[in-house]
Order: C-alpha cells, then structure tokens, then sequence
C-alpha cells in the first residue's frame, strides 16, 4: 500500500475530515488531498505529524516496500534514514563491506608486525 491510501484509511477509521487534517497540519486542505491521493510526496517530518494528529506509530504509515532504521544524526530526514534499495544492490554492498572489513583487518595486523620489526631494529 502506498503512504496516501495508509494516511487516508487510517484518517477515516479515527472519523476525521480532510479538513480537520489540513488544519491541524498548517496545510490547505487541497494540499492535504493531494498527499492522500498521492499526487504530492509527504516529507518525513509532514509524515511524523500525521502519525502524531492519527494517534498512530509513524511506521504504520510507510509504504510496505521501504525500510526505516534510526539515525543519531539528526538532519532533514527527522533521524530516519529511508532504504528504498532492492534487496539484492543491499546484499552486494553488505558483502563488499565484510571483504574491506577484512582487508582492513589484515592492514592492521602488517601495520603492528611492521611497528615491532621497526622497534626491534631500533633496539639492536
């Protein structure tokens, strides 16, 4: 289901108008019909509002194909990072993440056995 369609069922099972909504948002209440009949993108934090006016978790109102993780860096995103990658481009980045994890780690373990030859020979 796409966010307009959520927005407006989850809208109507609590018995508020349109108007109401627009109101409530700061938002004409075209402005707000169009973001239920998904004419206009809802922004995250537009998004957050509605939840909170709905009464609801803001993630009843994603669409079913996003993911949503929190962010501790707060930006325009409201400290949602939005995923929206197919499944497949995620599992190939996640896999070239383990092979430079692993690369690093072998950087690492060169670095210190080159810091204890150096220290050595600065010994003798």
């Amino acid at each position: 289901m796409d966010v307009g369609y959520k927005i407006k069922t989850k809208r109507l099972l609590k018995g508020y108008t349109q108007h109401y909504m627009a109101e409530s948002l700061g938002i004409s209440q075209k402005t707000y019909s169009n973001l239920e009949n998904s004419r206009t993108k809802v922004s995250l934090s537009t998004l957050e509002q509605i939840a909170s006016i709905l009464e609801i978790d803001f993630f009843d109102l994603l669409p079913d194909n996003i993911s949503i993780s929190h962010n501790e860096f707060k930006d325009q995103s409201a400290g949602y990072v939005v995923n929206n990658l197919p499944e497949k481009l995620i599992e190939q980045y996640e896999e070239r993440i383990k092979e430079k994890e692993k690369i690093i780690a072998l950087l690492e373990k060169k670095i210190k056995l080159l810091q204890t030859t150096k220290n050595k020979s600065e010994i003798k």
